[in-house]
């Protein structure tokens, strides 16, 4: 099953985890967080997930974003990330980290690029950086909460031959992560000391 919906935030995501996932996979379920890309458009902003952009308000209409010491990037990125690991531990559901495939490559090289910023090469590499940021803050809670992470984005390696645009996979990039992800699936369950469980029937990707 699949819990995400388009431009969803981590933060949103922990609301469908509790409210959306939780009663349908009940304890000793199994959830596959793709930590989103959609962050990284909040993580800079005032207010971070908390703004007052439409398509990211956590309440609409959107106001101010508050207070003014509501941390910015990483340290943000990070303690969403820790709510999210530590709601999946209290509601004793079994959570998996995957990191969200992206396209990667030369600006100069990918027609894409320069349309996607703008004719902007300082902005894609600020975007890149983020990006990567984003990535590494994943595997680092990951390995705080001693969670299983799959990478996705690794495995894809950002080869444009797997994408539509920047972040959404076409079909042959869907076929390989597919693949990939129920491997690492299939490892993790044949070596969980716990047993399946309910995983054949209740695991639920989220992002």
């Amino acid at each position: 099953m699949n819990g995400g919906y388009s431009g969803s935030t981590t933060l949103q995501l922990l609301n469908v985890l509790i409210n959306k996932v939780y009663p349908v996979i009940g304890p000793g379920g199994t959830v596959v967080l793709f930590a989103p890309h959609s962050d990284r458009d909040y993580l800079y902003k005032q207010g971070t997930y908390w703004s007052d952009t439409q398509r990211g308000a956590t309440i609409l209409p959107p106001g101010d974003p508050g207070h003014q010491d509501i941390p910015r990037g990483q340290a943000s990125a990070v303690m969403v990330l820790r709510l999210f690991a530590t709601a999946a531990q209290q509601l004793g559901m079994r959570l998996v980290l995957a990191t969200a495939p992206y396209r990667t490559g030369d600006y100069d090289a990918d027609p894409l690029f320069p349309l996607r910023y703008h004719g902007r090469p300082d902005w894609f590499r600020a975007g890149m950086a983020r990006r990567r940021h984003w990535i590494s803050t994943i595997a680092d809670t990951a390995a705080e909460f001693n969670l299983p992470l799959i990478k996705a984005e690794e495995f894809i390696g950002g080869h444009a031959s797997c994408f539509y645009d920047e972040l959404h996979l076409n079909t042959e990039g869907q076929r390989r992560v597919s693949m990939y992800v129920s491997e690492k699936l299939g490892e993790l369950w044949a070596t969980d000391k716990r047993g399946p469980g309910k995983v054949d029937s209740d695991s639920l990707p989220v992002g």
